[in-house]
C-alpha cells in the first residue's frame, strides 16, 4: 500500500473519529471568512463564473478589465487551513493588455490553474494554463483553439476535471465559424489535443456555449435562446466524450412550457446535470412560490434522462434569477439567488444525490448591506465553496472545529505519515 493509499484510508478513520455519528458528506458548510486580495485598492471584479475551487487552491478572476481601468487578474489562494486562507499568487498575462478580459472565466484541478481571457487577439480568445507545482517558477502556457478566428470568444467560460478542460466559444460572425465547444487533454501540456464540440443537429437559436461544465467522460454545454420548442425555450447539450472517434450527443429540454432560457447556467458530476432557468415561477408543486428553478437530470440511461424541477421554499423577498450561480459535486448542488432580500442574496445547498427528492439542507447568507448580490457567482468541490458578492468572496468549508479527538487523531496521522516516509 502506498503512503497515498495509507492517507486515504487514515483520513477515513480520522472522518468517523470527528464526526461521529454523522457521515462527512453531512457536515454543514460554514463561514470561514473572506478571501482578501493583498492589493485590496483593486479588490475583485464582480464577474460572472470567476471563482474555482479545488483542494487547496480557491482562484478568482479579478480586475476592471471592461473598463480598461486594469488588466485583469487573477488571485490564487491556499486554503489548506480555512480559517487561514493565504494568497500565494497573483497572475496576468504575459501579453496582458486591456479588453482582453482576462479573468473572465477561472478553473483550478490539483496545481494547474486555467485563466480565460476571451476578448484576446480581436476577439479570438485564449485560455492561459499556470503550474503552481513550484510556487517559486509559476510557468505561464497560452493556448488557443486550433481554428483560432476573430470574435469566437474561445474561453468565454472554462471548466477542469482532471486531465479535460472544456472551453466555451459562443460567438460567430462573418469572420467566425459557428459557436461551439472545445474539450481539450492537457494531460501532456506540450501536445494539447482538442475536440470541437458542436450543437446538436437541428437545433436552432443563439447563445450556445456561453455555460459549459465536464465531469469525467461527460460534458454539458447550454443553449439559451434555442428555439426549437418556441422562442427563446432553451435547451442544453448533453455529450459522451467516452469514444473521441464517435461522441454521442443528445439535446435536453425543459418539459414544462412556463419558462425562457433552460440553460442559463449548467453543472454536471457523474451522470446527474443541473440545469437552469430564471426565467421560470416556479416548479410546478411550488407554482408562484419562487423566481427560476433548477432541473436535476438524471442520464444514467443515455436513451432515457429522466428529469426533476425544484426551486426553493419561500423565504424572505424572491426575485429572479434562481440558479444563476450553479455546482454540482458528490450529490450535493449549491445554487445562488443573488436578489434574494433585497439584493442581499443568499446561496441555497441541496442534497440531489435523489434526483426525484431533491431535499434542502441549508441557506447561507453572509453579514453585509443591502447589495451585496451575495451568491451571483460560485463553485463547490464537495468540501469547500468559494462564493462572489458584489465585488468580495467568500470562504465556506465543511471542515469541523478541532476537538481533541481530532487533535488525537491528526497526531497519529502525522505520526504513521512519518513512519513511512523513513521507510
Amino acid at each position: 500500500m502506498t503512503l497515498n493509499h495509507r492517507l486515504v484510508s487514515y483520513l477515513g478513520l480520522l472522518c468517523l473519529l470527528v464526526k461521529a455519528p454523522y457521515s462527512c458528506a453531512s457536515e454543514p458548510l460554514r463561514l470561514f471568512g473572506e478571501l482578501v486580495p493583498l492589493d485590496a485598492a483593486v479588490g475583485f471584479a464582480a464577474t460572472e463564473d470567476s471563482v474555482d475551487v479545488h483542494g487547496h487552491l480557491a482562484v478568482v478572476g479579478a480586475g476592471y478589465f471592461y473598463a480598461g481601468a486594469a488588466l485583469g487578474a487573477a488571485y490564487v489562494f491556499d486554503i489548506s487551513d480555512p480559517r487561514n486562507p493565504t494568497q500565494i499568487a497573483r497572475l496576468t498575462a504575459s501579453d496582458n493588455h486591456a479588453g482582453n478580459e482576462y479573468g473572465a472565466s477561472v478553473a483550478v484541478w490539483g496545481d494547474q490553474v486555467y485563466v480565460s481571457a476571451s476578448g484576446a487577439n480581436g476577439n479570438t480568445g485564449a485560455i492561459y494554463r499556470y503550474d503552481l507545482s513550484d510556487r517559486s517558477n509559476i510557468t505561464e502556457q497560452k493556448i488557443t483553439a486550433f481554428d483560432a478566428a476573430r470574435e469566437a470568444y474561445f474561453g468565454y467560460d472554462i471548466a477542469v476535471d482532471g486531465n479535460r478542460l472544456i472551453a466555451g466559444s459562443p460567438f460567430f460572425s462573418i469572420y467566425s465559424p459557428p459557436a461551439s465547444a472545445y474539450v481539450l487533454d492537457v494531460s501532456d501540456p506540450e501536445n494539447i489535443s482538442q475536440t470541437k464540440l458542436l450543437r446538436t443537429p437541428g437545433s436552432r437559436g443563439g447563445n450556445f456555449a456561453e455555460q459549459v461544465d465536464i465531469s469525467g467522460d461527460f460534458a454539458i454545454v447550454g443553449h439559451i435562446s434555442e428555439s426549437t420548442q418556441f422562442p427563446f425555450s432553451g435547451s442544453a447539450h448533453l455529450y459522451d466524450l467516452s469514444n473521441p472517434q464517435a461522441i454521442r450527443q443528445q439535446q435536453l429540454f425543459a418539459d414544462d412550457t412556463d419558462h425562457h432560457a433552460f440553460g442559463e447556467t449548467v453543472a454536471i458530476d457523474g451522470k446527474l446535470a443541473l440545469v437552469s432557468v430564471s426565467s421560470d415561477p416556479g416548479p410546478a408543486h411550488l407554482s408562484g412560490a419562487s423566481d427560476g428553478a433548477i432541473w436535476a437530470i438524471d442520464f444514467s440511461d443515455w436513451n432515457n434522462p429522466v428529469q426533476y424541477e425544484f426551486g426553493r421554499l419561500p423565504a424572505g423577498r424572491f426575485s429572479a434569477p434562481f440558479g444563476r450561480g450553479l455546482s454540482l459535486k458528490g450529490g450535493v448542488a449549491l445554487a445562488g439567488a443573488f436578489n434574494e432580500d433585497f439584493e442581499n442574496g443568499a446561496v441555497y445547498a441541496y442534497d440531489v444525490s435523489d434526483y426525484a427528492n431533491p431535499r434542502e439542507l441549508d441557506r447561507l447568507t453572509v453579514p453585509g448591506a443591502a447589495g451585496e448580490r451575495f451568491g451571483r457567482t460560485l463553485a463547490f468541490d464537495g468540501t469547500s465553496a468559494v462564493i462572489g458578492s458584489g465585488g468580495r468572496v467568500f470562504l465556506f468549508s465543511t471542515v469541523p472545529e478541532p476537538t481533541s479527538s481530532a487533535l488525537l487523531a491528526f497526531a497519529l496521522l502525522r505520526g504513521l505519515s512519518n513512519v513511512s516516509r523513513r521507510r
